[in-house]
């Protein structure tokens, strides 16, 4: 009869299970709670990344612009014949949602431009913009003379 005191009314696996079953609800809530937390955090995160990008793309295209310009001597040949038409045509080139422009300064520690060419159909920069200077030589014998390319390039608005 000692052991009919100590029985519960139900019997052991019937008790496991109804506690097992709270258990379950409420780490099922704490797991959607965690998962809305993380969630916000990620898209958070998400748009900074894309801004983020955006800036590192921007300031790619602007190095490879210069870069084009130095190597295809596209530049130098502005800056003797002080024409700036095949940088406009290059400019020009690149995809529609870009905009660019390139200015040019006789010397590192000069604030003088010596010209400035902008993509057609683009405005002044508005919103995320990035900026790549680029010491060029140009070899106009006898002389050869270290001119600055100062390369802008921004996401087209219209």
């Amino acid at each position: 009869s000692k052991m009919n005191l100590c029985r519960n009314k139900y019997p052991k696996s019937q008790k496991r299970s109804t506690r097992g079953f709270v258990i379950a609800i409420d780490s099922l809530l704490s797991l959607l709670v965690l998962f809305t937390i993380l969630s916000l955090a990620f898209d958070s995160l998400h748009r900074d990344g894309s801004e983020w990008q955006t800036q590192q793309r921007l300031s790619i295209i602007a190095e490879k612009v210069g870069e084009t310009l130095e190597q295809s001597r596209i530049f130098s040949r502005a800056v003797i014949s002080n024409n700036t038409s095949d940088i406009r045509t290059f400019l020009n080139s690149l995809p529609a949602n870009l905009c660019a422009s390139v200015s040019a300064y006789a010397s590192p520690s000069s604030s003088t431009r010596v010209f400035t060419v902008s993509k057609s159909g683009c405005t002044s920069a508005i919103g995320q913009q990035e900026v790549a200077n680029r010491g060029i030589v140009v070899a106009s014998p006898p002389d050869a003379n270290v001119y600055v390319a100062k390369i802008s390039v921004w996401v087209n608005q219209s």
